[in-house]
């Protein structure tokens, strides 16, 4: 009615004449009766004004068309009335199209507008295509994505300086280093479906190296599948929480060195061990012995890479998955007797700090009595290099996990040490560095089962800081210093900068998605028995070397080991109750030089 009352007024300039002003009023109740039946014949009453879009200015558009047309037709063959103005048909059409469309695109503002309070992470686009503009609009109306999208990257050129609805394409992959430094955005979010597997991994490399969370949109097929849906952008990487670079190792040499040998894992179901296989694998080994007592972690490291295997080298079988246990020398002389290993990677150790506080004893066979074990029979059955996987918490300890550990360390010390008596020698290694992502135990997959719970994500305390590697970053390096040892040496990885847990604890909620204190809470829960707020890497007798490789160090030891250390060790396994245990390692660290 608005929209033909105007149409009258423009066509007369605001001075309708009382003659077209009778026309208007004759027809008016044809035209809103034709104008209803089409609204509603093509459903315009349903739609939610907020979500308005251009397909429903396109039946906005037929609808009043139609309308219009029937109702010249009407005016001027049924009624024969040629005296109805013919620009008011026109003038009628247009203010109808716009003020259907008009209130309909003022509601869609209104709500976008109401959704910007509030405050908001500043996000940088990979891609500017079809995906990267459905998912700016997600961002956009979403009242579940905190995002400010500050810009696009995309390595077509030519898009450069171009715009997606009103976001700029700021450069391509190239221009990263300056568009970082100069936007400093806070996570990258790559909306490229469609590429390819070796295009992604490009991708996500150029990315890493400034230590920013990223995120991805699935592939269409995943979304055919039903298993996810475009907008599912919060998967969280490891990498995403180091809070630096991640280390992109080359492995220089390490697949000449570990090809055509014969390699042994003890340990080879737990976190490191299984990747341990996994990289070693890759390397084509003459032989990999799996040694685990687990049954269900040994049966999937078992599968996985066997179906690779079956892949590559059909019919060839590399792949040998022992149970046992280490402290059973027998089971141990049957293994290495019939495969004759050449490296030996020792990682099975009880490694939970509270846990072992409670079961002393325990961790006391496993870490120190099966290295003793293991470590000896390495040099019985001419094992050409053992490496002793270790930790920081055997630096200083406080708890009897670490405890353990050092006396680990010292038992491998002390075999380089006199191992010039033996031959053929056995070349003694020791690789030590910190927390792992996402291993067995760790921080990171109790705070994911807390955020998915709804919180609260529970923190020991506020100022606790640990050192932080992801599983492939840290076994890389344990092959590298693997290949490059010479015997006696203790490895240092390097670990960056200690991060904070609660640091670490926040990244994670918002990568999450959820607010700290809005939609998610931290508690703190006090230190746990036997954990210290800082770890730390070198001991106070140790010098910090250098190495060939930037990102491994040396430990040097200023003294020697205890020329006694396995002969009172032989002593210690017939010890008795836990507070003896924890007693008698404290006073062997306690004096250790």
């Amino acid at each position: 009615m608005a929209a033909n009352y105007l149409a009258f007024l423009i066509r007369f300039e605001g001075n309708i004449p009382a003659y077209h002003f009778g026309l208007f009023l004759r027809y008016l109740p044809l035209l809103i009766l034709i104008r209803i039946v089409f609204l509603f014949a093509f459903k315009l009453d349903k739609g939610l004004w907020q979500y308005a879009s251009v397909k429903d200015l396109t039946d906005i558009s037929v609808t009043v068309s139609l309308g219009s047309g029937l109702f010249f037709f009407i005016v001027r063959a049924a009624f024969g009335d040629l005296g109805y103005p013919q620009s008011i048909y026109f003038i009628d059409w247009l203010l109808n199209v716009f003020l259907l469309g008009g209130v309909r695109l003022f509601r869609r503002i209104h709500t976008s507008r109401g959704k910007k309070w509030g405050a908001k992470k500043r996000v940088m686009i990979i891609g500017a295509g079809d995906a990267a503009e459905i998912v700016l609009r997600e961002i956009e109306h979403s009242r579940l994505c905190h995002y400010n999208v500050i810009g696009f990257i995309d390595d077509n050129p030519h898009k450069r300086g171009l715009k997606i609805r009103n976001i700029t394409v700021l450069g391509t992959r190239k221009d990263l280093k300056v568009l970082v430094e100069k936007e400093q955005p806070e996570e990258f979010l790559i909306a490229i479906p469609s590429v390819s597997q070796p295009e992604f991994e490009s991708i996500v490399l150029d990315l890493r190296q400034y230590g920013l969370p990223i995120k991805t949109v699935p592939s269409l097929g995943h979304i055919l599948s039903g298993n996810t849906s475009l907008a599912s952008i919060k998967a969280v990487e490891p990498e995403d929480i180091l809070f630096r670079a991640p280390v992109n190792d080359t492995c220089v040499g390490i697949h000449s060195f570990f090809c055509g040998k014969r390699v042994m894992i003890t340990g080879a179901g737990g976190s490191i061990g299984s990747e341990l296989a996994r990289q070693i694998a890759s390397c084509r080994p003459a032989n990999l012995i799996l040694f685990e007592r687990h049954e269900e972690n040994l049966y999937r490291i078992d599968l996985e890479l066997k179906q690779r295997e079956e892949r590559n080298l059909k019919g060839e079988n590399r792949i040998h998955s022992v149970i046992g246990d280490i402290l059973d020398e027998k089971r141990l002389d049957e293994i290495m007797a019939r495969f004759r290993p050449e490296v030996l990677l020792h990682t099975a150790a009880y490694k939970h700090v509270p846990l072992m506080e409670d079961n002393s004893g325990e961790a006391f066979k496993t870490n120190v009595i099966g290295t003793k074990i293991v470590s000896e029979k390495a040099r019985q059955f001419g094992v050409e290099r053992f490496i002793l996987i270790s930790t920081d918490k055997a630096v200083n300890p406080v708890n009897v996990m670490g405890m353990t550990k050092k006396v680990a360390e010292e038992i491998i010390r002390h075999l380089a040490d006199d191992n010039r008596r033996f031959t053929p020698s056995t070349k003694y290694i020791t690789v030590r560095f910190g927390n792992v992502l996402e291993s067995s135990g760790s921080v990171v997959p109790l705070f994911r089962e807390q955020i998915r719970k709804g919180g609260p994500v529970t923190v020991t305390h506020p100022e606790i800081t640990r050192y932080f590697m992801t599983i492939p970053e840290a076994v890389s390096l344990v092959l590298q210093a693997t290949s490059m040892g010479n015997g006696g040496e203790v490895f240092v990885l390097d670990m960056g900068k200690p991060v904070k847990i609660l640091d670490l604890a926040k990244r994670m909620i918002s990568l999450y998605g959820y607010r700290l204190g809005v939609d998610m809470e931290i508690s703190f829960i006090g230190l746990r028995p036997g954990e210290k707020l800082y770890e730390e890497l070198f001991d106070e007798d140790e010098i910090i070397g250098k190495t060939s490789h930037p990102k491994i160090y040396r430990a040097i030891h200023n003294g020697r080991g205890h020329s006694n250390t396995l002969e009172r060790l032989n002593n210690w396994e017939s010890m008795g109750d836990e507070s003896s245990v924890r007693n008698l390692l404290l006073q062997y660290t306690m004096s250790i030089p």
